[in-house]
């Protein structure tokens, strides 16, 4: 994912095994997405679906203002990455 704005995926695309960049912009996740996704600065990776494994340069915001981002696969946060958090009060 490259330029500004946000793509939203939807569908299954759990059996992908490829690569996927996000470098700029949001990529938002509500569906189901397999392989790699590496996330780099200034991009954006959101949503409440699921995602392979994640090596996070960017930002990383589970959730559609509050939601889970499930992962199958391994996570990374690299001294650079940013780890966003909604907390709700109870």
């Amino acid at each position: 994912k490259t330029g500004p704005g946000r793509l939203s995926m939807t569908g299954n695309s759990s059996v992908f095994t490829g690569a996927v960049n996000v470098q700029n912009g949001g990529l938002q996740v509500l569906g189901s997405l397999g392989g790699q996704c590496t996330v780099f600065a200034p991009g954006v990776l959101t949503g409440t679906g699921t995602v392979g494994s994640v090596t996070n340069q960017g930002t990383v915001a589970p959730g559609a203002s509050i939601g889970t981002l499930n992962l199958s696969g391994n996570y990374t946060q690299t001294s650079s990455g940013t780890q966003g958090l909604l907390m709700k009060k109870i």
